[in-house]
């Protein structure tokens, strides 16, 4: 037969063990007092910082700053969290004074970063979803007093919004002079690609391609010309042939016409002989007259109407020259009188002009074809000049794209500057300063006290369990029977003697002692840790 426990049984094991139940009970009861009023109050002073959206658009004038706040405050919180200007800051305020534990730099810094916080805030609520945007964040920080506390908040949120202000000027700063000095080097380079244009156009003038048409229209005019003076030399050439056939018979016939001039009385009369009559009017007046006649068909600046006019001119000046010269003696050309055939020096003056017409015609020939072979080797040159112009050309067009990019990238990061500068970008600022705390955030009295209540209770519990489970003793009748598997017939109950009655009293009036003591001592812990006993007893009586 198994041992059953009863209510009674358990209420006797409880009066039988109460000392193990109200000595670990008062025990961790008072250690737990102990700690939550002894510990150090530890306080909190915080400030929150806005995170204020630009007040000119993006659209408008773009920052140079792109970055998310978030991560903007922890490259700034990184900055200002140096070892420099932690130790600067613990120095300042004498935050560690007097504390031995912290007797080292590194450790100062260590502690000051564990008591320095940033906490953001975002427009979410704190749920922490992704790509949901910092709106605000807290810089905290704690110490065991006050003063402290709120002197070195104050601190860090001034470094937090200087160096937010250094950090985003710097940054549009930087920008700015490194586009001015890419723009710099783009423009010296675009510059030098000018001159080489320059340069090359210069060096290649004769064959540049914009002047290709007007080369062509010079060739066609200059193998026009060409053409015509071949025309009007072989007019001449043939013009030659006549002359020299005419003076060759003038020279013939010459004894028969100075006869005639010696005895013009023997000349029959009615007739007029071809050779005594000098032609060159009557062949300049043909001319003229063909001449009129041609005019009205072509115009002056057809090739036959220039050939004839330089003919006409031609014998113009023979003339010219045939009436003034003089009569040069010994001349086979004179007669004893030493006169000078007329017909015979017209068309020698006519020959002498034929000649030095056919070599001034040949010599421009000359020109001309030499003209010509210039213009067709600027020509053939043209395709190549164009290759390297296009080449040079398309390399000025690709350095003046980048220069322009980069130029109205340096305005941009300009007023971005300037943006930053007039303070109107993005920009930190102070909603609420840290403020001397009027608590302290550590520790929770209310919850060590209660924590410490609550193991005070499983202490007691647990002591009298272990007890009773390594007593050995059998206590009633059940346990007996349980033992000895035989029913007991009667049981004679515990006698009490004057000496365990007097030292069961004095344990109970220790204990009511102790226990009036701990009671004192935990409403005085309540009443100046806490709240005072009277606001407590008010508020009691206020709520029933």
């Amino acid at each position: 037969m198994e041992s059953e426990f009863h209510l009674g049984e358990y209420i006797a094991i409880l009066k039988r063990r109460y000392i193990y139940l109200i000595l670990p009970f008062l025990v961790v009861l008072g250690g737990s007092i102990a700690v939550a009023v002894l510990m150090p109050p530890v306080y909190q002073s915080s400030g929150t910082i806005l995170i204020e959206s630009p007040q000119i658009p993006d659209e408008m004038i773009r920052s140079t700053v792109t970055s998310r706040a978030s991560e903007r405050i922890e490259i700034i919180k990184q900055r200002v969290m140096t070892r420099a200007n932690l130790f600067r800051i613990v120095q300042k305020f004498q935050i560690f004074k007097g504390n031995r534990e912290i007797d080292s730099t590194t450790k100062a810094v260590d502690k000051m970063r564990e008591q320095t916080s940033v906490q953001f805030i975002s427009s979410d609520g704190g749920r922490k979803r992704r790509g949901v945007v910092a709106i605000a964040f807290k810089v905290s920080f704690e110490h065991r007093r006050p003063d402290i506390a709120t002197k070195v908040a104050n601190e860090l949120v001034t470094l937090f919004l200087d160096e937010n202000v250094k950090t985003r000027t710097e940054r549009a700063t930087e920008t700015t002079e490194f586009l001015t000095e890419q723009a710099a080097k783009l423009e010296k380079n675009l510059q030098e690609i000018e001159d080489k244009i320059a340069n090359y156009k210069q060096e290649n003038a004769s064959a540049l391609p914009e002047n290709l048409d007007l080369r062509l229209q010079m060739r066609d005019r200059s193998q026009a010309e060409y053409k015509e003076l071949d025309r009007e030399i072989k007019a001449m050439q043939e013009e030659k042939r006549y002359l020299e056939i005419e003076i060759a018979g003038l020279k013939a016939g010459y004894r028969t016409r100075q006869t005639v001039f010696e005895n013009p009385q023997r000349q029959p009369s009615g007739k007029s002989s071809q050779s005594n009559r000098i032609t060159a009017p009557d062949d300049i007046v043909g001319m003229k007259e063909k001449l009129a006649e041609l005019l009205t068909v072509y115009g002056p600046s057809h090739p036959d109407i220039k050939s004839l006019q330089r003919r006409i001119a031609a014998l113009e000046k023979a003339q010219s020259k045939a009436k003034i010269a003089a009569p040069v003696p010994g001349s086979p050309k004179q007669d004893k009188q030493g006169r000078v055939d007329p017909i015979m020096a017209t068309v020698q003056a006519k020959m002498s002009s034929a000649n030095s017409r056919i070599k001034s015609m040949q010599e421009q020939k000359a020109q001309l074809k030499a003209q010509i072979n210039d213009i067709e080797t600027k020509i053939i040159q043209t395709p190549q000049v164009e290759r390297a112009l296009k080449t040079l050309n398309r390399d000025y067009e690709n350095a003046k794209r980048q220069y322009d990019d980069i130029r109205a990238k340096q305005m941009e990061a300009q007023l971005s500057k300037n943006l930053e500068e007039d303070r109107k970008a993005e920009r930190f600022v102070l909603l609420e300063p840290p403020v001397m705390p009027d608590e302290p955030i550590r520790p929770n009295r209310n919850k060590m006290m209660a924590l410490g209540v609550a193991l005070a209770m499983a202490a007691g519990g647990g002591g009298i369990f272990l007890v009773e489970m390594i007593d050995g003793s059998i206590r009633g009748t059940a346990s007996l029977a349980a033992v000895t598997k035989l029913q007991p017939l009667a049981s004679i109950p515990y006698i009490v003697t004057t000496r365990e009655a007097r030292r069961r009293k004095r344990l109970k009036v220790l204990f009511l002692l102790i226990l009036l003591l701990l009671g004192s001592a935990a409403l005085a812990a309540v009443h100046f840790y806490y709240m005072p006993l009277d606001i407590i007893f008010y508020k009691i009586i206020a709520r029933f």
